[in-house]
């Protein structure tokens, strides 16, 4: 029961380190691109740090994107 619960999260960690949360400027260069889990920690640390940076980032016209492997 264990093993299976601790296999789950390892697979959604492995999922989300794989996916990445992409910036792009207004040109469509990417600013930033970390990894999803990445992303969530820092939501989670800085939630008000987060949601200030990605109005910024909308009001500028840049886009914020979730991609997956293979998607490029």
């Amino acid at each position: 029961m264990i093993d299976s619960i601790v296999d789950g999260v390892r697979e959604v960690v492995r999922l989300g380190n794989a996916n990445r949360v992409v910036v792009k400027n207004g040109q469509g260069d990417k600013v930033v691109e970390v990894p999803v889990t990445a992303g969530v920690v820092v939501g989670a640390i800085a939630p008000v740090a987060t949601v200030a940076g990605v109005l910024v980032a909308l009001a500028g016209g840049w886009t914020i994107d979730v991609e997956q492997p293979g998607s490029e």
